[in-house]
């Protein structure tokens, strides 16, 4: 939590005035795990990144049975290339994107004011 202000801070002062800055970070509609300490929301990601503008949004993996038996499949047959191109034509259909309710990873880009 201490090391996110300095480097939102010096993200801003590396930029050129107006200059963009695209965030990705894991969404808390998923449970906090090791590998990351804090999930975001719309409202937190918002206030984290103080001085900047928000331009776009876009919530990312929507999770579920569709994903997890997909997820599963992916990895078991990644060397057949026929269907793991089919499995992924699937994903992006069903899965790619979610919502503010209902996704693993938001992406959003902000503009320096």
């Amino acid at each position: 939590d201490q090391e996110i202000e300095p480097f939102v801070n010096t993200v801003y002062e590396k930029l050129n005035n107006r200059g963009v800055a695209i965030v990705s970070v894991p969404s808390d509609c998923i449970s906090v795990t090791h590998k990351h300490y804090r999930h975001y929301n719309k409202k937190l990601l918002d206030s984290t990144m103080r001085g900047f503008e928000l331009l776009e949004i876009y919530y990312l993996v929507k999770p579920g049975f569709i994903f997890n038996v997909l997820n599963r499949l992916i990895r078991k047959f990644a060397s057949i290339n026929i269907l793991r191109k089919s499995f992924f034509k699937i994903y992006n259909i069903f899965c790619a994107e979610g919502n503010e309710k209902s996704c693993q990873h938001i992406v959003a880009v902000y503009r320096k004011v």
